[in-house]
């Protein structure tokens, strides 16, 4: 079975292990678990994943790694 929450945290540009908690806490917020995750949440996750990253990385490059997300989705 896909696990979409890793490919999430590979997909972040974050260490896996920096990525994994951040993420982890943006899915609390939402009343979700790494487990039932779903291509429809991650949509809906993109603006919150989005302002996490750019609290760690330059502009241009979560622009490109939400493109990466996004296709995640789909």
């Amino acid at each position: 079975m896909r696990d979409l929450f890793l490919e999430l945290v590979r997909a972040s540009g974050l260490s896996p292990v920096f990525a994994e908690r951040s993420f982890e806490r943006v899915l609390t917020k939402a009343g979700l678990t790494r487990d039932n995750l779903t291509k429809t949440h991650i949509r809906s996750l993109l603006p919150g994943i989005e302002k996490t990253l750019l609290l760690y990385l330059p502009p241009d490059e979560v622009s490109q790694r939400v493109v990466a997300l996004r296709a995640l989705a789909e």
